[in-house]
């Protein structure tokens, strides 16, 4: 009798341990720009996609590190390192990132990664890779230029539970152009001559006066124009990457893929004459119409998605200016034995062959 009551005690809690097993999915993905003429109209304002919690695979392998010795030290010798490497590491004062001038289309780790139960999105290696057809067929097409392609694996989680995944690449705009979009030039130029003037004229930038604020992003108080300008003295500044943002890939009873992507585009747009605004009183300039002029602008145009997809079939998420071809391959969670199970899917659904790729 005992014997019986410990095996069916054993036994009920089978289906809850595989109710809390993870569901592992392969993910492939390939994001392009469609440099076509469109008629959309693209904000002026910037808004950058949140990075938080997102993982990074991308940077471990195109950003390079550079540490830095404490004035007066020597760096360590082999003998030193092997000996107490805590102590030589303690030397270095802080570490310098340097960041490409293009992030290579093809990311893939160098050899095939161990992946556990347990861990997060984890980059798989150019072997794990099944788009060879579709990048053959996009490169046929006029207008796409490829700017990422990568494979990974990850465990699928609810919409609230998933951690998204960071993507960027294409080319590193950060020479030029500012994150809020103005060229670098244009506010090193300004910031400058606004300087100048207020030193030889004791003007003072009022609060009030908001037209060089937001050109820079920022509000008008003194102070804050001077922190908006003080990256733009770093040797290597923060990057401004051709494509940045995220993409959630989340398990609510269906797959569903959630993107919040930015492509930055070089433009111009129309704004107040700075050199008016500056010499002439802001309560009388905010009343009278200001002379305008063409300024160069990065645009950062949003790619907001939230599609419902099948495993197994490769889908396209269209855009006017940006392109992804994704592919959820179903997986057997990492150690284990058991077979592939298909999510729940809807018959409706239908798969994406080679003519829903885009075309011209």
């Amino acid at each position: 009798m005992i014997r019986h009551l410990a095996l069916s005690s054993v036994l009920a809690l089978v289906p809850v341990a595989q109710s809390h097993a993870e569901a592992w999915f392969e993910v492939e993905v390939l994001l392009f720009e469609r440099n076509q003429a469109s008629s959309e109209v693209w904000p002026e304002e910037v808004t950058l996609p949140s990075l938080t919690k997102a993982r990074d695979l991308i940077s471990p392998l195109v950003v390079q590190e550079q540490a830095h010795l404490a004035e007066g030290m020597e760096p360590c010798s082999e003998a030193e390192a092997a000996l107490d490497p805590l102590l030589c590491e303690a030397r270095y004062t802080h570490k310098t990132l340097h960041y490409p001038a293009l992030v290579p289309l093809n990311i893939a780790a160098e050899t095939t990664p161990e992946v556990k139960a347990g861990d997060g999105a984890v980059l798989m290696d150019a072997g794990h890779s099944q788009f060879a057809e579709v990048m053959k067929t996009l490169s046929r097409e006029p207008g796409l230029k490829p700017l990422l392609h990568l494979t990974w694996q990850q465990s699928m989680g609810s919409r609230y539970q998933a951690l998204p995944v960071r993507l960027y690449g294409g080319e590193n705009f950060s020479d030029r152009y500012a994150l809020n979009g103005l060229p670098r030039s244009a506010i090193v130029e300004e910031q400058t001559k606004g300087q100048a003037e207020d030193a030889s004229t004791g003007i003072e930038i009022r609060s009030d006066d908001n037209s060089l604020a937001a050109q820079l992003g920022t509000t008008s108080e003194p102070g804050e124009l001077q922190a908006a300008a003080q990256p733009l003295a770093e040797s290597d500044p923060k990057p401004v990457w051709q494509l940045d943002g995220t993409v959630n890939i989340y398990l609510s009873h269906y797959l569903y893929i959630e993107t919040d992507l930015r492509l930055r585009t070089p433009g111009t747009r129309e704004v107040p004459l700075l050199a008016q605004v500056i010499e002439n009183n802001p309560a009388v300039a905010a009343q009278a119409a200001a002379p305008m002029e063409q300024q160069a602008f990065l645009y950062a145009i949003p790619m907001v998605q939230n599609r419902r997809v099948r495993s197994g079939e490769i889908h396209y998420l269209d855009h006017p200016k940006l392109g992804m071809v994704v592919q959820i391959r179903k997986m057997a969670q990492p150690g284990s034995r058991e077979e592939v199970k298909e999510v729940q899917e809807e018959n409706d659904e239908e798969s994406v062959v080679e003519e829903d790729l885009p075309q011209q």
